[in-house]
């Protein structure tokens, strides 16, 4: 066999078997309900700060932006693309809709005043070991 031959063979043998560390943490779908006085909370950012578990590791953030009617399904901040967030506690931030008519992101107009301040300092979340369809939040 030629050395070109092998060098083919041996690195279709290695992107088959997967090489490099897979992620040291399991995910698990997580989708839910945003609303506000019953209200659905529309175009609204939600991100997921997982907690420190005993090994002192937290696991990639996740976030989604709600629908019309305020749902919402989490992805993975890394590895991107990947939907879902860590099983644990978590600190679930609500961050208010981004304005349209701003002009930049750094005008004080550049977000419409949606979610309370208080909700916007965190609330906590425990994402089940078996993931939930069910992270309703009612503001």
């Amino acid at each position: 066999m030629a050395r070109r031959d092998f060098i083919a063979i041996f690195s279709v043998i290695l992107l088959a078997c997967g090489c490099g560390e897979a992620p040291p943490f399991d995910f698990v779908p997580v989708s839910g309900r945003a609303t506000l006085d019953g209200q659905p909370l529309i175009e609204v950012a939600i991100d997921f700060v997982p907690k420190a578990g005993e090994d002192g590791m937290a696991g990639p953030r996740s976030y989604a932006v709600t629908d019309a009617d305020g749902r919402f399904e989490l992805e993975l901040s890394r590895p991107a693309g990947r939907s879902g967030a860590v099983p644990g506690k978590h600190t679930v931030f609500f961050l208010d809709k981004p304005n349209p008519d701003a002009k930049n992101a750094d005008a004080p107009d550049a977000f419409l005043p949606t979610v309370p301040e208080k909700y916007q300092a965190g609330v906590p979340f425990t994402v089940p070991t078996e993931g939930t369809d069910a992270a309703n939040f009612d503001l």
